[in-house]
């Protein structure tokens, strides 16, 4: 059979469609549920999804991994040469580590899905949007992440892929623009102010000391977290509360230009070409203004120590301090931030390898700087569950497309798999379930509750009101659909717990998964939505009773050993972390 010539599409925009002749959606992002009356009559079919299978997204993270380690010292020198400076690696990879990574990921994801497709299928034609540099180009790390959910910035992007392979496909139609299409681009998200915390944090600032330690977003309560800066013999801070740091520097093409030149002929190739399309402002034409807004504020000059589990990734303020005060001999904490860690066969975390500590919440992960702490988040938690109360069911959301494979194609069967839960429960076990959206699902229109609905009409849904531990008190049973950190909360803190995902373990790295298995084998981890669905329809009406057996209650605590642990006096055991490694 002869292949048919389409035209292909990119973004979800439709000022790149042509509704007249044959369509190839590169993915299933580009047809979105509120253009479905639109989509569903048109002569189009969707590419076939790129990465998701176990071994390519073993092979491209590798290749993320290999990529970063050669670029980096490169990039390092031409950074040092334009700035003036002597800057070390582990300087810049504090700064621009998670950037990179980022950068990386998208691009393994975004220039192979285009070439599988022109190699699969018959395009004849294209039309993408130029947005221009000053619309492309994020300010900073945070500025990418919200590029990356919008349509005219992608369709941007797969232009300046498809130019780099260089694949001719004619005729393509350039649109350009000025504008982007959503209104959260470049701008971020400012908190309400609360004058009396503000003012409460400018007097207890004068209070600094200069060897002071630097004691941030802890993932402790407020409270844990004052009585730890107090035990250090300090006034309790929350560093948090300033201004928020917006560049005004614009991207300089020319100068970008040059300094991509300055890579070495062994490097050059589509990362290095087009890294410094995508480098964030604050790093290159607008270092020196995240250079002055550092020195102005009134931090500890000679700090006794950095310790952190939150603002590593996209504070640039906080990232550069890290990174001088780091290169004074301080020494740098960071702590677990969620789950993943010491587990996932397809992430590596940035922060483990720019800390000279990385407290770990249990003994699962075997990097050589980890030092075993305690699951920050529920430190002082107490709560008892209600063995009459609703069965919580938390679902997920849509990633950003930030990954090296398909996260639409994958997050597609993701939902399916929700929707046989559901059918595969008895009616007296719907009765009991609340439906938790996760926060973020918002984010991208996925119509996730109507589709539910459409499963079975009785569901009923949380209002997002409560929080998660308030949830966890009403409930007598929590049943996770991904494998996340509030499995970690929930299973430490001994909520009855279930959980099942797709792909079965394959996202966990050899180490991890005797631990997933042996949570497999006394059915709190499921593998199949009928399985979960069979377990929960078993052991509802007496929860408690399932929950408290032996061979459970021993599953549980062997895993919480390796990956959430507990602690009893929580300051004491971190502060003798903090103290006895500085």
């Amino acid at each position: 059979m002869t292949k048919v010539d389409r035209l292909l599409v990119t973004t979800e925009n439709k000022e790149t469609w042509d509704i007249d002749i044959p369509i190839l959606f590169l993915g299933d992002w580009c047809r979105t549920d509120n253009q479905k009356h639109i989509w569903d009559r048109m002569d189009a079919i969707v590419a076939q999804p790129y990465g998701v299978d176990a071994k390519i997204k073993l092979r491209d993270f590798t290749n993320v991994k290999v990529t970063q380690e050669q670029i980096l010292p490169d990039l390092v020198k031409v950074l040092n040469s334009y700035h003036g400076t002597n800057h070390s690696l582990r300087f810049w990879q504090i700064l621009i580590g998670d950037w990179l990574q980022t950068y990386l990921s998208i691009l393994i994801n975004r220039r192979n899905t285009i070439i599988q497709a022109l190699k699969n299928y018959n395009i004849s034609s294209a039309i993408f949007l130029d947005i221009g540099s000053e619309n492309f180009i994020p300010k900073d790390t945070s500025d990418l992440h919200r590029l990356v959910l919008n349509s005219d910035w992608n369709s941007t992007l797969d232009l300046k892929i498809i130019n780099s392979i260089g694949k001719k496909i004619l005729p393509i139609k350039v649109i350009k623009k000025d504008y982007l299409n959503s209104e959260f681009i470049h701008k971020k998200a400012h908190l309400k102010p609360n004058l009396i915390k503000n003012s409460t944090q400018i007097i207890l600032k004068k209070f600094v000391k200069k060897s002071e330690a630097f004691i941030v977003s802890t993932y402790l309560s407020s409270l844990l977290e004052n009585f730890t800066q107090l035990s250090f013999g300090m006034v309790p801070k929350n560093w948090n509360y300033r201004p928020e740091f917006e560049v005004v520097s614009r991207s300089n093409l020319i100068l970008r230009k040059k300094l991509t030149d300055q890579f070495p002929q062994s490097r050059k190739d589509i990362y290095t070409e087009l890294l410094f399309d995508l480098f964030p402002v604050c790093y290159l034409e607008g270092f020196n203004e995240l250079q002055n807004r550092v020195e102005a504020y009134k931090w500890p000059s000679k700090p006794r120590f950095i310790f952190t589990s939150n603002n590593f990734a996209t504070d640039e303020e906080f990232k550069l301090y890290s990174a001088i005060k780091t290169a004074q001999g301080v020494k740098y904490f960071i702590g677990q931030h969620g789950n993943n860690y010491g587990t996932s066969a397809y992430q590596f975390k940035n922060e483990e390898v720019v800390a000279d500590h990385f407290i770990s919440w249990g003994n699962g992960n075997n990097s050589n700087n980890v030092s075993v702490g305690f699951n920050f988040k529920i430190a002082g938690v107490k709560l008892k569950h209600n063995p009459k109360g609703q069965i919580l069911f938390l679902l997920n959301h849509l990633p950003r497309r930030e990954f090296t494979w398909d996260v639409y194609a994958e997050h597609a069967l993701y939902f399916e798999e929700q929707i046989n839960f559901i059918k595969a429960l008895e009616n007296e076990t719907v009765s009991m379930i609340k439906i938790r959206l996760h926060p973020a699902h918002k984010q991208i229109d996925y119509y996730e509750k109507e589709k539910l609905l459409l499963a079975n009409s009785r569901l009923l849904f949380d209002d997002q009101k409560k929080s998660f531990y308030e949830l966890l008190k009403e409930s007598r049973l929590v049943v996770h659909s991904y494998d996340s950190t509030g499995i970690l909360e929930s299973l430490a803190l001994n909520i009855p717990t279930l959980a099942f995902w797709q792909n079965g373990l394959n996202h966990l790295n050899e180490s991890a998964r005797h631990s997933y298995e042996a949570l497999v084998n006394v059915g709190i981890f499921h593998l199949s939505p009928e399985s979960i669905a069979q377990m929960v329809n078993k052991v509802s009406n007496d929860v408690d009773y399932w929950w408290n057996q032996k061979s459970i209650q021993t599953a549980r605590e062997q895993f919480c050993d390796q990956y959430s642990l507990t602690s009893k006096k929580p300051i004491r055991d971190l502060r003798k972390i903090l103290k006895g490694n500085v």
